[in-house]
């Protein structure tokens, strides 16, 4: 299956592939399988309360049929397997006789438009993110959607929604790996609204958004100009002067996103915050600042540029008025009086031009 997509910046599309390695065709067989053991479950039941086999025959219908080709197959299988006969067993001619159902079709159409949301929506998240970092992923609380939706489909299984986030999760994490070069000031509030986004997983997965929390505070010390593996220790004189150096007010809404993350995931079972030493530390760093009222507001430097910029200007136009001068002295005249030269030139142009148009020949 192919898609098609621009990245932000983009003059023409993207083509890539997704489940290129797939048989459609398997995974509809692996859909007859397991409706058929779906069945046996119900057809043990009906033999434990004396049902007799034309009843649990007609009942059982075309799943009863699919589960004696799957028993055959076993059979089969396992013949082979005994008399150490080295084949491919995955393409059985016995496995042409499973029928496959409306319902088959159904659950492998809602697999396949699975595959086009997750696709899309991250694509999506790419495109506006690259337009403006202000932008939060979208996808990570669609998917609690899709989980509840598919709990039960048979090809959408705990596996693959495991493989599925985690490479999503990878695929922001490179994206925004990118954007170190470029915007690492920023880079850490950014990252933090991915890892608040992700914290909309389940429980099981909000592992993933910690992570991405753990690397925001990374871009923050680097960005600072620390050591990405600091861990503060408040008793330390010189770890609290470093903290006095590197804390700022604005600061505050990036110390707020981690507390709020490390509150939503605190409800995951997988998760102990208190392994968390050094984001604790940076935290307990900003506690102890602000109690003390140390910890100082960004310098403005809009006057400064304010000025830098004015007197660039000022210069330019210094430079453009020595031209203007320079080209006076040169024709010995002014520019005004050039430029109605230059004017009155264009009139005998225009005329020339009007008596060539009237001797061609209308059309």
């Amino acid at each position: 299956m192919s898609l098609g997509y621009w990245n932000s910046g983009d003059t023409s599309y993207t083509q890539a592939s997704i489940l290129s390695g797939i048989s459609f065709s398997d995974l509809l067989r692996s859909l007859v399988k397991q409706r058929a053991l779906e069945w046996e479950v119900t057809r043990k039941k009906l033999e434990a309360i004396g049902k007799d086999e034309a009843y649990i025959k007609t009942m059982g219908g075309v799943n009863e049929e699919n589960l004696q080709v799957y028993y055959k197959e076993l059979a089969e299988k396992t013949e082979l397997e005994e008399h150490r006969i080295d084949i491919d067993t995955s393409n059985l001619p016995i496995t042409k006789q499973y029928k496959t159902t409306e319902q088959d079709y159904k659950s492998f159409y809602q697999y396949l438009a699975v595959w086009h949301c997750l696709a899309i929506a991250i694509h999506a998240d790419m495109l506006f993110l690259g337009n403006s970092w202000e932008n939060t992923p979208l996808l990570p609380s669609l998917i609690p959607y899709l989980l509840e939706k598919y709990k039960n489909h048979f090809l959408l299984t705990p596996q693959f929604w495991q493989e599925a986030i985690s490479e999503i999760v990878t695929t922001y994490g490179q994206f925004y790996d990118s954007l170190k070069s470029d915007a690492s000031s920023c880079l850490p509030e950014i990252r933090m609204k991915l890892a608040l986004s992700l914290a909309n997983l389940p429980n099981e997965y909000k592992y993933l958004a910690l992570k991405q929390c753990d690397q925001a505070v990374t871009d923050w010390l680097v960005a600072n100009n620390v050591p990405s593996d600091k861990i503060f220790d408040l008793d330390d004189d010189d770890d609290c002067q470093t903290l006095k150096g590197i804390f700022y007010q604005e600061d505050k809404p990036f110390l707020d996103s981690i507390k709020q993350l490390l509150v939503i995931v605190n409800e995951a079972e997988n998760i102990d915050l208190t392994n968390l030493k050094r984001i604790n530390s940076l935290l307990e760093g900003w506690k102890l600042l602000s109690r003390f009222g140390t910890i100082p507001a960004l310098p403005q430097v809009k006057v400064e540029v304010k000025s830098i910029i004015t007197k660039s200007v000022m210069t330019a136009f210094e430079r453009m008025e020595e031209k203007v001068l320079m080209q006076e002295k040169k024709f010995g005249k002014s520019l005004e009086d050039q430029f109605a030269e230059l004017e009155a030139g264009c009139e005998d142009v225009d005329a020339e031009l009007e008596a060539l148009r009237c001797q061609l020949p209308r059309l």
